[in-house]
């Protein structure tokens, strides 16, 4: 046996069918694992009141969308739990059955289980997970007011991948309010998919642009909302809030960072079979033939988002007047080109938004074709400053 059987003492929570209906829809949308996020119960505790909000059940989805129900049956003293999955489905079979079924928090190791016609069960308390707190939110950046069934044919579908890629890990979204739409945007193309926007009417206040993890977001509308149901979409500057009447649900706003950026220029280079070796802060395409070698790195300069590809003409060379009038030439010669000296170093770059790297491997190309051969005016009779060739290949 796992606990005594002598009679539980605890906390007692009078639970009634209703809200262990609506809690198990949740689960069931979302797909709850115990192992990592079981769902919690929790009333006025550092874990729950921080903010001041009432007591509730939380569960988080596998892609750290927070949702909360509210929990109509508190106790006067503080208590949080977390509870096994199977725990709810039991608990709403004996509240249907037995018309009704109490929880029994005790000596936060055991919940007790107790229907109106004497069926019992008793489970063991999981460890309550960590960073399991909404965001404070402020005021939206924009907002929407939209039926659920809507909302669910426009978020479902984008959060689906295509035909044929069903083994690549779930990419984010992006959602954007106008006035009177929203639309979500799926992007596959880095894959070598398609793109796809899906749009809905809605009634709007504002307009934004975000990127943001759909998949839990998508479940809940789809498996615990009715198509009649309305829905309140809210923007925040960290996260997207969605409101049921039965639950609220935070998605984070997915932040596209640099090595997000050099992954998907990673995989465009190996597509067009150029050899490729990554050092863990940017990507180095090796050269051949008299072609130089050349250096990917990604850089995200405020609102701009860039992959630059670069590569050192020269090294151990005088900054003179001869020297720069053949890297000004080079600029001219191909418009966005930049060139600098750098420690001795003759250093050419060009700058490609990140949004195109689609174009990534002919851009390389053309990169290579206009650098190729500059290395021979800047090294003049010394060797050593000669980079092209293998033995002095760019690292």
């Amino acid at each position: 046996m796992t606990a005594p059987d002598d009679g539980p003492k605890g906390i007692r929570l009078d639970i009634d069918s209703a809200e262990w209906a609506r809690v198990n829809r949740c689960l069931h949308a979302i797909g709850q694992d115990d192992r990592f996020n079981p769902p919690v119960l929790a009333r006025q505790t550092e874990f729950g009141a921080s903010m001041g909000i009432g007591p509730c059940w939380r569960l988080r989805g596998h892609d750290g969308t927070i949702v909360e129900i509210d929990h109509g049956a508190a106790a006067d003293e503080p208590y949080a739990a977390a509870l096994p999955a199977r725990l709810l489905a039991h608990a709403e079979v004996l509240a249907d059955v037995e018309g009704g079924c109490s929880l029994i928090l005790e000596a936060q190791r055991y919940a007790h289980l107790e229907g109106r016609c004497g069926s019992s069960a008793v489970f063991d308390l999981l460890k309550i997970p960590e960073g399991l707190v909404p965001p404070n939110p402020g005021q939206p950046e924009a907002s929407a007011s939209v039926g659920g069934g809507d909302l669910c044919r426009v978020l479902v579908p984008s959060t689906l991948p295509p035909s044929g890629f069903q083994e690549f890990e779930e990419q984010p979204v992006q959602l954007g309010l106008e006035r009177g739409r929203i639309g979500v945007l799926a992007d596959w193309s880095a894959h070598g998919g398609h793109r796809v926007t899906f749009r809905c009417l809605a009634a709007t206040t504002g307009s934004v642009v975000v990127d943001l993890w759909g998949g839990t977001l998508a479940d809940l509308v789809h498996k615990a909302c009715r198509s009649t149901d309305d829905v309140a979409l809210d923007v925040f500057a960290e996260h997207v809030r969605v409101r049921h009447d039965d639950w609220t649900a935070w998605a984070p706003r997915y932040v596209h960072g640099p090595d997000a950026d050099l992954e998907a220029a990673r995989r465009h280079l190996a597509g067009a079979k150029e050899p490729v070796d990554d050092d863990g802060t940017g990507l180095r395409i090796r050269g051949s033939s008299g072609r130089p070698s050349v250096r990917v790195e990604a850089h995200h300069l405020g609102d701009r988002h860039l992959l630059r590809i670069s590569t050192v003409l020269a090294s151990n060379v005088a900054d003179e007047a001869e020297v720069r009038r053949h890297l000004d030439a080079l600029v001219r010669s191909r418009p966005g080109m930049k060139a600098w000296m750098e420690d001795g170093r003759a250093v050419v770059a060009y700058d490609l938004p990140a949004s195109e790297v689609d174009v990534l491997p002919g851009t390389l190309s053309c990169f290579r074709d206009a650098v190729t051969g500059f290395d021979v005016l800047l090294a003049g009779d010394d060797p050593a400053s000669r980079v092209f060739e293998p033995e002095h290949m760019f690292e």
